[in-house]
């Protein structure tokens, strides 16, 4: 038997599939059935855009992870940097 391959994105939705050719296209008709579905769902759970306050977008990063005590560790730092990165949309 054939081995075969697809990928593709549609929207939020992506799809891969490799395997025995019958395998990845019964696995295709099956998204593909179920992308309006999908679709609305992913619409659903898509995050919101968070509000940044007047301070955060001001405060720079070292202000910001020294008020957090995220200093003195790697790890803390890091993960306070992705905060205020966040913060900062």
């Amino acid at each position: 038997m054939a081995n075969a391959r697809i990928e593709f994105k549609i929207g939020n939705i992506e799809f891969v599939g490799e395997g025995d050719q019958d395998w990845v296209t019964e696995q295709l008709d099956k998204v593909l059935t179920r992308i309006p579905e999908l679709e609305s769902e992913s619409k659903k759970s898509t995050p919101k855009t968070t509000q940044v306050t007047e301070q955060a977008a001001t405060e720079n990063l070292s202000t910001f992870l020294r008020k957090r005590d995220a200093i003195d560790k790697q790890r803390r730092r890091f993960l306070g940097t992705a905060v205020w990165l966040q913060q900062r949309g």
